[in-house]
């Protein structure tokens, strides 16, 4: 069976990415999906479903244990851009992605301030507009610009978590 959804996500540190991933046997078809400027942390195993005029861009996505790879379908008027893979295999069609460190300024996995970009981050700068209204505020509170970052983040980059948290009033 098919089923088609419109859906986008933006600006998460999701535990698990819900709805945009497929994990049954059924083919879940999304059209105009767009899944940008997030930060995805030790993701499962992950395989998009059937997109067709999507958009998946300035996304962080960090492997965990078992995590080799991101699958995402080719064609259909999809574009791949401007993301980062860590501790894992980037996607063969995607273009201007980045294999590298994040350069985020913590390891505490549950403490979102962990997930702000550092000042040396090679990622802040490197996102696309993806589309007119990307909206006001990034996950952080940071208000946004004509630049963007590779995933949830859109500052100018911290020096530690404790002054993100400091900053942000955020614990």
């Amino acid at each position: 069976s098919h089923e088609m959804f419109s859906v986008s996500f933006k600006r998460s540190i999701p535990p698990t990415m819900s709805a945009a991933l497929v994990e049954t046997t059924t083919f879940v078809c999304m059209e105009n999906f767009k899944f940008y400027n997030n930060t995805v942390i030790n993701c499962a195993p992950t395989l998009f479903g059937i997109l067709k005029n999507s958009t998946v861009a300035n996304n962080i996505f960090v492997g965990g244990d078992d995590v080799l790879s991101v699958s995402l379908p080719l064609g259909f008027g999809n574009s791949f851009t401007n993301n980062c893979f860590y501790n894992m295999c980037p996607m063969p069609h995607s273009t201007n992605d980045s294999v590298c460190d994040p350069g985020f300024v913590g390891t505490d996995e549950s403490d979102k301030n962990s997930f702000v970009l550092s000042q040396s981050s090679p990622l802040i700068g490197k996102g696309i507009q993806v589309e007119p209204d990307m909206g006001g505020r990034d996950l952080y509170g940071n208000e946004l610009t004509e630049s963007h970052n590779i995933g949830c983040y859109e500052g100018k980059g911290e020096c530690s978590a404790a002054v993100a948290t400091e900053r942000d009033g955020i614990r």
